[in-house]
Protein backbone atom coordinates (compact mmCIF):
# COMPACT_ATOMS: atom_id res chain seq x y z
CA UNK A 1 0.00 0.00 0.00
CA UNK A 2 1.38 3.11 -0.99
CA UNK A 3 1.53 6.15 2.09
CA UNK A 4 -1.01 8.80 1.64
CA UNK A 5 0.65 12.15 2.36
CA UNK A 6 0.14 15.95 1.06
CA UNK A 7 3.06 18.27 0.57
CA UNK A 8 2.36 21.75 -1.00
CA UNK A 9 5.29 23.06 -3.18
CA UNK A 10 6.03 26.17 -0.92
CA UNK A 11 5.44 24.30 1.99
CA UNK A 12 8.14 24.75 5.07
CA UNK A 13 8.50 20.86 5.20
CA UNK A 14 12.10 19.88 7.09
CA UNK A 15 13.57 16.94 5.00
CA UNK A 16 12.55 16.98 1.50
CA UNK A 17 15.57 16.92 -0.96
CA UNK A 18 17.48 19.59 -2.56
CA UNK A 19 16.54 17.86 -5.73
CA UNK A 20 12.50 17.21 -5.34
CA UNK A 21 12.53 20.81 -4.37
CA UNK A 22 14.72 21.78 -7.18
CA UNK A 23 12.36 20.17 -9.76
CA UNK A 24 8.90 20.60 -7.96
CA UNK A 25 10.33 24.86 -9.20
CA UNK A 26 11.53 23.86 -12.39
CA UNK A 27 8.33 22.55 -13.46
CA UNK A 28 6.10 23.90 -11.47
CA UNK A 29 5.19 26.96 -14.40
CA UNK A 30 5.03 24.36 -17.14
CA UNK A 31 1.76 23.66 -18.57
CA UNK A 32 2.41 20.40 -19.90
CA UNK A 33 3.80 18.81 -17.13
CA UNK A 34 1.10 18.29 -14.53
CA UNK A 35 2.62 15.17 -12.66
CA UNK A 36 6.66 14.03 -11.45
CA UNK A 37 7.76 10.78 -10.54
CA UNK A 38 10.39 10.92 -7.74
CA UNK A 39 12.41 8.05 -7.92
CA UNK A 40 14.78 8.25 -4.28
CA UNK A 41 17.53 5.68 -3.94
CA UNK A 42 17.96 4.41 -0.87
CA UNK A 43 21.20 1.99 -0.85
CA UNK A 44 21.49 -1.48 -2.05
CA UNK A 45 18.96 -2.52 -5.12
CA UNK A 46 15.80 -0.25 -3.03
CA UNK A 47 14.11 2.94 -4.00
CA UNK A 48 11.30 4.75 -2.72
CA UNK A 49 9.26 6.37 -5.06
CA UNK A 50 7.02 9.55 -4.44
CA UNK A 51 4.27 10.73 -6.98
CA UNK A 52 3.43 14.88 -7.16
CA UNK A 53 0.71 15.83 -9.18
CA UNK A 54 0.15 19.75 -9.83
CA UNK A 55 -3.32 21.73 -8.70
CA UNK A 56 -4.09 25.55 -8.48
CA UNK A 57 -1.26 25.47 -4.93
CA UNK A 58 1.02 23.84 -6.81
CA UNK A 59 2.79 20.38 -6.79
CA UNK A 60 1.39 18.14 -3.80
CA UNK A 61 2.51 14.42 -3.22
CA UNK A 62 -0.44 11.74 -4.07
CA UNK A 63 1.85 8.75 -2.18
CA UNK A 64 5.11 6.72 -1.94
CA UNK A 65 5.90 3.49 -2.06
CA UNK A 66 8.74 0.98 -1.88
CA UNK A 67 10.68 -0.26 -5.25
CA UNK A 68 13.80 -2.53 -6.55
CA UNK A 69 15.95 -1.58 -9.25
CA UNK A 70 18.84 -2.29 -10.10
CA UNK A 71 20.97 -5.19 -8.75
CA UNK A 72 24.46 -2.93 -8.72
CA UNK A 73 22.46 0.37 -7.42
CA UNK A 74 22.52 3.21 -9.59
CA UNK A 75 24.73 5.23 -12.06
CA UNK A 76 24.29 3.21 -15.33
CA UNK A 77 26.79 3.38 -17.88
CA UNK A 78 26.38 0.93 -20.50
CA UNK A 79 24.18 -2.27 -21.39
CA UNK A 80 24.06 -5.33 -18.77
CA UNK A 81 25.62 -3.51 -16.02
CA UNK A 82 22.66 -4.31 -13.69
CA UNK A 83 22.66 -0.48 -12.42
CA UNK A 84 19.73 2.14 -12.94
CA UNK A 85 20.40 5.76 -14.93
CA UNK A 86 20.44 9.05 -12.96
CA UNK A 87 18.29 11.80 -13.95
CA UNK A 88 14.91 13.30 -15.76
CA UNK A 89 13.13 11.63 -17.88
CA UNK A 90 10.55 11.57 -20.57
CA UNK A 91 8.02 8.50 -20.93
CA UNK A 92 8.07 6.61 -24.55
CA UNK A 93 4.73 4.58 -24.05
CA UNK A 94 2.98 2.25 -21.19
CA UNK A 95 2.12 -1.11 -22.05
CA UNK A 96 1.60 -4.72 -20.48
CA UNK A 97 0.76 -8.32 -20.87
CA UNK A 98 -2.71 -7.42 -19.27
CA UNK A 99 -5.26 -5.14 -20.07
CA UNK A 100 -4.87 -0.90 -19.98
CA UNK A 101 -5.38 -0.45 -16.47
CA UNK A 102 -6.83 2.83 -16.98
CA UNK A 103 -4.33 4.91 -17.86
CA UNK A 104 -4.28 7.72 -20.76
CA UNK A 105 -0.55 7.04 -22.10
CA UNK A 106 -0.40 5.16 -25.42
CA UNK A 107 -0.87 1.58 -24.00
CA UNK A 108 0.93 -1.59 -26.07
CA UNK A 109 -1.20 -4.90 -25.37
CA UNK A 110 2.08 -7.28 -25.37
CA UNK A 111 1.59 -10.30 -27.51
CA UNK A 112 4.25 -12.59 -28.44
CA UNK A 113 5.59 -10.98 -31.24
CA UNK A 114 6.67 -8.05 -28.49
CA UNK A 115 10.56 -8.10 -27.83
CA UNK A 116 12.78 -5.03 -26.54
CA UNK A 117 15.82 -5.08 -28.49
CA UNK A 118 19.29 -5.27 -27.05
CA UNK A 119 21.52 -5.96 -30.07
CA UNK A 120 23.66 -3.62 -31.74
CA UNK A 121 21.19 -2.78 -34.60
CA UNK A 122 18.54 -0.06 -36.35
CA UNK A 123 15.96 -1.18 -33.31
CA UNK A 124 18.17 -1.23 -30.43
CA UNK A 125 16.48 0.23 -26.80
CA UNK A 126 12.73 0.02 -28.56
CA UNK A 127 10.18 -2.59 -28.68
CA UNK A 128 9.73 -4.26 -31.29
CA UNK A 129 6.82 -6.63 -33.01
CA UNK A 130 9.51 -8.76 -34.30
CA UNK A 131 6.66 -10.34 -37.10
CA UNK A 132 6.27 -7.33 -38.70
CA UNK A 133 9.75 -5.88 -38.89
CA UNK A 134 11.35 -9.17 -40.04
CA UNK A 135 14.25 -9.22 -37.29
CA UNK A 136 14.64 -12.35 -35.78
CA UNK A 137 15.04 -10.08 -31.94
CA UNK A 138 17.29 -11.55 -29.29
CA UNK A 139 16.37 -9.17 -26.97
CA UNK A 140 13.81 -9.39 -24.04
CA UNK A 141 10.79 -11.55 -25.12
CA UNK A 142 8.29 -9.50 -23.16
CA UNK A 143 5.54 -11.89 -22.78
CA UNK A 144 7.69 -14.16 -20.89
CA UNK A 145 7.75 -12.41 -17.90
CA UNK A 146 5.34 -12.36 -15.67
CA UNK A 147 4.81 -10.97 -13.18
CA UNK A 148 7.06 -8.14 -14.20
CA UNK A 149 5.48 -6.72 -17.12
CA UNK A 150 1.80 -7.19 -16.43
CA UNK A 151 2.07 -3.52 -16.46
CA UNK A 152 4.41 -0.96 -17.32
CA UNK A 153 6.27 2.08 -18.45
CA UNK A 154 9.40 2.80 -20.66
CA UNK A 155 11.17 5.65 -19.85
CA UNK A 156 13.43 7.44 -22.32
CA UNK A 157 16.90 6.71 -20.89
CA UNK A 158 18.58 6.54 -24.19
CA UNK A 159 16.21 7.74 -26.24
CA UNK A 160 18.56 8.43 -29.20
CA UNK A 161 19.56 4.26 -29.00
CA UNK A 162 22.77 4.61 -28.62
CA UNK A 163 24.35 1.16 -28.67
CA UNK A 164 25.76 -0.12 -25.78
CA UNK A 165 24.46 2.67 -23.80
CA UNK A 166 22.00 0.57 -22.16
CA UNK A 167 18.53 -0.22 -22.91
CA UNK A 168 14.88 -1.61 -21.82
CA UNK A 169 14.61 0.78 -18.50
CA UNK A 170 11.32 0.25 -17.61
CA UNK A 171 8.93 0.52 -14.65
CA UNK A 172 7.40 -2.52 -14.16
CA UNK A 173 5.96 -4.82 -11.43
CA UNK A 174 7.77 -6.78 -9.12
CA UNK A 175 8.83 -10.05 -9.64
CA UNK A 176 10.28 -12.66 -7.06
CA UNK A 177 13.20 -11.30 -6.80
CA UNK A 178 14.18 -8.19 -4.65
CA UNK A 179 16.47 -6.23 -7.39
CA UNK A 180 15.65 -5.76 -11.03
CA UNK A 181 18.17 -5.40 -14.37
CA UNK A 182 17.92 -1.26 -13.94
CA UNK A 183 14.75 -1.03 -14.27
CA UNK A 184 12.43 0.44 -11.11
CA UNK A 185 9.85 -2.46 -9.89
CA UNK A 186 6.86 -1.84 -7.61
CA UNK A 187 3.99 -3.62 -5.88
CA UNK A 188 1.39 -4.81 -8.95
CA UNK A 189 -1.23 -2.18 -7.18
CA UNK A 190 0.59 0.70 -6.72
CA UNK A 191 1.63 0.33 -10.45
CA UNK A 192 -1.98 0.58 -11.93
CA UNK A 193 -2.22 3.33 -9.08
CA UNK A 194 0.81 5.38 -10.32
CA UNK A 195 -0.09 4.41 -14.00
CA UNK A 196 -4.10 6.16 -13.98
CA UNK A 197 -2.62 9.48 -11.91
CA UNK A 198 0.24 9.88 -14.98
CA UNK A 199 0.50 11.11 -18.66
CA UNK A 200 2.43 11.20 -21.29
CA UNK A 201 4.27 14.26 -20.15
CA UNK A 202 4.82 12.97 -16.87
CA UNK A 203 8.59 13.69 -15.99
CA UNK A 204 10.25 10.53 -13.89
CA UNK A 205 13.32 11.78 -11.80
CA UNK A 206 15.71 9.06 -10.50
CA UNK A 207 18.25 10.46 -7.92
CA UNK A 208 20.25 9.48 -5.02
CA UNK A 209 23.74 9.00 -3.82
CA UNK A 210 25.78 5.98 -5.17
CA UNK A 211 27.18 5.22 -1.88
CA UNK A 212 23.63 5.25 0.22
CA UNK A 213 23.86 2.46 2.60
CA UNK A 214 27.14 1.66 2.16
CA UNK A 215 29.22 1.99 5.13
CA UNK A 216 32.84 1.43 6.55
CA UNK A 217 34.66 -1.60 7.34
CA UNK A 218 33.43 -2.36 10.51
CA UNK A 219 30.67 -0.08 10.80
CA UNK A 220 26.98 -0.96 10.56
Amino acid sequence: MCMLSSIALYAEEGGINNTVKDKLKEYVDNKDVKSLVFVRYTGGSEAEVSLYKKDKDGFNSDFNCHAYIGKNGIGKEKEGDSKTPLGDFGIIQAFGIKANPGTTIEYLNINKNHYCCDEDCQYYNKIIDAEAVNHKCKGEHIIDYVPQYNYGFFIDYNKEGVYPKGSAIFFHVKGKRPYTAGCIAVKEEDMISILKEIDANTRVIIYGDKNAGVFPPGVK
